[in-house]
């Protein structure tokens, strides 16, 4: 769970680095989670202009690693 001061953080801050495990060839739940609640600010381009950083690890040398770190990019995407 996310507070609304933690919220209000992440909207006043210039940059956002998104950051999950790889599970079963995505980011993990919790962090798909997240994603859909961040549908209040894409409404009011709350973050639109940040910067955008992402980071993933996973307990194999496989497990799409990289589609983990494309969902952050087209979540940043959305967002501006």
């Amino acid at each position: 769970e996310i507070t609304e001061e933690q919220w209000d953080l992440l909207d006043a801050a210039d940059a956002i680095v998104f950051g999950s495990p790889t599970y079963m060839g995505t980011a993990s739940g919790a962090f798909h989670v997240f994603a859909e609640a961040t549908s209040k600010r894409w409404a009011t381009r709350a973050w639109q202009d940040k910067l955008a950083a992402g980071f993933t690890n996973s307990g194999s040398k496989s497990g799409d690693k990289l589609h983990t770190l494309q969902f952050f990019t087209v979540l940043a995407a959305q967002h501006g």
